[in-house]
């Protein structure tokens, strides 16, 4: 979910202007390549993504280029032993090391290269998300159990009528 979560604030605030051009299920084709990123590193990826929110920061990228990259190095921070980009970006199709590099540099130049969380801040946003997610969970439940007793309803209702 919190991958999810990510993306979706990502473009949804990062750039309105990119939603015209950018669709959501074209977004939504690619998450599977955040798959060999750690819990941390998407949570880092996150939290960098707010911070370039709160900066106005306008990156001419799109949104998986920018949730990638912020992954990225939040991978090369707490991963020492973590791959060049040319190799990082083997398995991701469509994206180009210049322009992964170059992205790079602006995101460290935007957050003066303060783009890493401390072990607290990263473990206050996941459980903001796991309290959402808790929360979503209940509320569909209330949900459920509201449809299924005006359901039941309507079925004693109608046999009560006959």
């Amino acid at each position: 979910m919190m991958i999810y979560s990510g993306v979706f604030e990502a473009y949804y605030v990062l750039d309105k202007k990119r939603r015209k051009t950018e669709r959501i299920s074209d977004l939504l084709r690619k998450i599977g390549h955040f798959r060999h990123f750690s819990l941390t590193e998407i949570v880092n990826a996150k939290i960098c993504c707010k911070k370039l929110i709160q900066k106005k920061v306008l990156l001419f990228s799109d949104t998986f280029e920018i949730f990638w990259t912020c992954c990225l190095l939040g991978k090369k921070f707490w991963n020492d032993d973590s791959l060049k980009n040319s190799e990082e970006i083997e398995s991701v199709n469509g994206l180009k090391v210049r322009s992964i590099n170059q992205l790079e540099r602006e995101i460290l130049k935007h957050l003066d290269y303060n783009f890493v969380s401390s072990p607290e801040l990263i473990e206050k946003e996941i459980s903001i998300e796991v309290n959402i997610d808790q929360t979503y969970k209940k509320a569909m439940h209330n949900h459920s159990v509201f449809l299924k007793t005006s359901q039941l309803n309507k079925l004693l209702n109608a046999r009560t009528n006959k």
